[in-house]
């Protein structure tokens, strides 16, 4: 099969970006033909500003795309990350030349403009059910800024209304979570549209290793994922906690890991770093705030059959199954977070065991190569057929 795959690239690397990365590469290793357009949003401010404007209708990406599917001829147009280098018009330059179009919704920005659903500390769902998101440009939710909120706002809901989402051939959510908030906003996406696939991760070859003690967070220090928790739990605990990551609150962390010796600091940590971690530590623990679109650092855990604390909210609490692979408690709620990491510790240690063979069975009925590769073919024919 010929996959034209489309992604404008994050300025800082993320977790979307190697998700693309992985998946383009899964493709070619199954002998799929892979043509592979990128956008890249400028650092130039002057660039940038023009670029996030033209984001409503980009002529350049959009005879760029419509001149590589002319010479390169897909089955099919996959579609990641448009905002805001690509544009919509990578949508109808493919409708154009009647290419089919299958587009993976890593974020929200198509029901908000904050994209996470999560502002001032809480999660924000007003712009859900409003067919233009006034609430969301008066808070400033993407930026702090009124105007690139509304225009933003603006060009997500022109595309509304000129069906260039309604003719999307096919939508992938990474939960049946996310779908149904998708199905249920205002976006008048239909339930056919949308097909539910997750993230993957490469297998790992699970050697007998000693657990420590220590509990274990990897992930961005931000707001939005529950840090102060993490840290008021474990302040109050004792119990040994190792953080990996880097973000805002980075230095928050190092000043607390110094006045608590059982909380300590790792920093940034490379994919073999935090791999030798998941597999030595006692369990994960995940304290997002926010709706997460997938949680791939919990199905790495479970890769290594490390089970994982998470909060009951979002992909996270869909991706973990209560007292078979992991353990849930309510978001934010340091007394509940507390409750769950004592609960694991006294634990006998056959259970323990029973419930890390449990993580990996997970890992490898749902979230492998080969699983991924079948369910991605499996959506491109379906759009095929049609």
């Amino acid at each position: 099969m010929k996959i034209l795959i489309i992604h404008t690239a994050y300025r800082f690397s993320g977790g979307e970006d190697c998700v693309v990365e992985a998946e383009k590469h899964l493709l070619e290793t199954n002998g799929h033909e892979i043509f592979y357009l990128s956008f890249k949003n400028p650092a130039n401010p002057i660039k940038s500003s023009w670029l996030f404007f033209a984001s409503i209708f980009n002529p350049a990406s959009f005879f760029r795309v419509r001149k590589t599917i002319q010479v390169f001829k897909p089955d099919v147009l996959h579609v990641h990350n448009w905002h805001f280098a690509a544009s919509p018009a990578v949508f109808i330059a493919a409708r154009t030349q009647k290419t089919p179009v299958v587009y993976t919704l890593h974020n929200y920005r198509l029901l908000c403009p904050s994209g996470t659903l999560f502002h001032n500390g809480h999660v924000f769902l007003n712009s859900l059910q409003q067919s233009f998101p006034w609430l969301a440009i008066k808070k400033k939710v993407y930026r702090s800024s009124y105007f690139q909120t509304f225009w933003l706002a603006f060009v997500i809901w022109f595309h509304k209304i000129i069906g260039t989402w309604r003719n999307i051939d096919k939508y992938i959510t990474l939960t049946q979570f996310g779908k149904e908030l998708f199905v249920n906003s205002d976006l008048l996406i239909k339930p056919e549209q949308i097909s539910v696939k997750p993230n993957f991760t490469e297998a790992v070859n699970v050697s007998k290793q000693s657990r420590t003690n220590a509990f274990l967070f990897v992930g961005r220090l931000s707001e939005e994922k529950g840090i102060d928790c993490l840290l008021n739990a474990f302040r109050q605990n004792g119990l040994e906690l190792l953080i990996g990551g880097d973000g805002p609150l980075s230095e928050k962390v190092r000043k607390i890991s110094i006045q608590y010796p059982n909380i300590q600091y790792l920093g940034s940590l490379s994919k073999s770093q935090v791999r030798v971690h998941m597999q030595t530590c006692t369990a994960l623990i995940s304290t997002s705030i926010c709706y997460e679109t997938f949680g791939l650092v919990i199905i790495e855990a479970f890769a290594l059959g490390t089970p994982t604390i998470v909060s009951h909210i979002g992909a996270a609490s869909a991706i973990v199954t209560h007292s078979y692979n992991g353990f849930h408690f309510e978001p934010g709620n340091v007394e509940e977070l507390n409750c769950m990491v004592n609960k694991w510790k006294n634990l006998s240690e056959n259970t323990k065991e029973t419930i890390r063979q449990d993580a990996r069975k997970t890992y490898e009925s749902l979230y492998t190569p080969i699983k991924n590769s079948n369910q991605l073919i499996t959506i491109y024919q379906s759009v095929l057929d049609r």
